[in-house]
């Protein structure tokens, strides 16, 4: 998210992409920063938490900064995002 962010922001700031149903596909890592800026965008996004944990669960375990922001739905819907998941 920290490379793609920048490019969403760059993208809104000459066409915005306010109402236009832009999507952020399988999401996995999300920071409380992240959060803000895809709904200040009106950006939508997917997760499949299931998958993500499956496939990269284990190299997370010993990065806690890392893995409290793994799928973190409660935080992204308490953020005021839209959300679909697979």
């Amino acid at each position: 998210m920290d490379k793609v962010i920048p490019i969403l922001e760059d993208v809104d700031s000459s066409h915005s992409l306010r109402e236009k149903r832009w999507v952020v596909e399988h999401i996995d890592v999300v920071q409380p920063d992240h959060i803000a800026a895809l709904k200040r965008m009106g950006v939508l996004v997917t997760s499949i938490p299931v998958s993500t944990i499956w496939q990269k669960g284990a190299q997370w375990l010993d990065q806690p900064d890392v893995v409290n922001h793994v799928a973190p739905w409660c935080s992204m819907m308490g953020g005021g995002l839209t959300m679909a998941a697979g």
